[in-house]
């Protein structure tokens, strides 16, 4: 599971913006693997790596976090 999010939200004369990377920290020993990103929008984004957690992404957490973004965002 995903613990840690890093919000970019602009690269210069990068290809990927207004994403985020979603990754498992282990504070012990301060390994850091990304798992998968997303778009502003919480929608998965393609960039050449998937993983298992990519695949589980549409369930009931994606729907009660893309629900608080909205709210966040002022979409409803």
């Amino acid at each position: 599971m995903p613990n840690m999010v890093t919000d970019v939200y602009k690269v210069r004369s990068g290809e990927w913006t207004q994403v985020r990377i979603w990754s498992d920290v282990n504070l012990g020993n301060l390994r850091k693997k990304d798992l998968f990103v997303t778009n502003s929008r919480m929608e998965v984004v393609d960039v050449g790596f998937s993983t298992a957690f990519e695949a589980a992404w549409d369930t009931e957490e994606y729907e009660q976090l893309s629900k608080v973004l909205d709210e966040i965002n002022g979409m409803e």
